[in-house]
């Protein structure tokens, strides 16, 4: 109980916090999703589970730390008397949300694409096994 308040403490500890765990629960999810390509084929179903899981996750990541950089923009003190992170981070960290919400509704396109694409041929095979094994309502 203890931690669930510390992360609803707001300010920019508690986002803090947070931020941090949607990292965590991000890092543990797309060590999933790939180690689901080393076998893709026989994975696909928890491959896509996983994928679909991860949006809301990088959504909430998304306006988290989106959260904490319009408070830093916008002037709160609190979150300007954290410490500055190197002029490296800084110059990296503005396109880190473009890049990850590019990447994730691409593979969101990409599923709905192949799955779109693959009904006709499943379609196909099941209409071959039912007409085979007599279970075909015709």
């Amino acid at each position: 109980m203890r931690m669930f308040r510390r992360l609803l403490r707001g300010g920019s500890a508690g986002n803090e916090q947070l931020t941090a765990v949607i990292a965590t629960l991000l890092l543990l999810l797309l060590a999933i999703e790939g180690a689901t390509l080393l076998r893709i084929r026989s994975l696909l179903n928890v491959h896509a589970f996983v994928g679909m899981l991860l949006i809301p996750v990088v959504a909430a990541k998304l306006a988290s730390t989106g959260w904490r950089l319009v408070r830093y923009y916008r002037g709160a003190e609190e979150y300007v008397l954290l410490t500055r992170a190197p002029a490296m981070v800084r110059a990296i960290r503005r396109r880190v949300p473009a890049v990850t919400a590019t990447a994730a509704a691409l593979s969101l396109v990409a599923g709905i694409a192949v799955a779109t694409l693959t009904v006709p041929a499943v379609d196909q095979l099941q209409d071959n096994v039912t007409g085979q094994t007599s279970f075909d309502a015709h």
